[in-house]
């Protein structure tokens, strides 16, 4: 019976295919359920004006604290 390991692996491979292909079928999916959101990592978000929030990027944060350390690193030396 030289070669039958191959044969074997064959239909084993359709069996498993066909187990799957079952249990997906009968699975619950995400879009047969009703919408949901993701649960929330904070309690409670706090409210903020449009006008108090920085949307500056973090380089330019990094910048801005970069120059405000060199002035006063440069006002201590003079």
């Amino acid at each position: 019976m030289a070669g039958a390991g191959e044969a074997r692996s064959h239909v084993g491979a359709g069996l498993y295919a066909s187990e799957t292909g079952v249990k997906i079928k009968h699975a619950t999916h995400c879009t047969s359920k009703m919408n949901r959101w993701l649960p929330a990592y904070v309690e409670k978000v706090q409210f903020k004006r449009l006008k108090d929030i920085n949307f500056t990027s973090s380089m330019g944060k990094k910048r801005k604290l970069e120059d405000i350390i060199n002035n006063s690193s440069s006002a201590v030396n003079e």
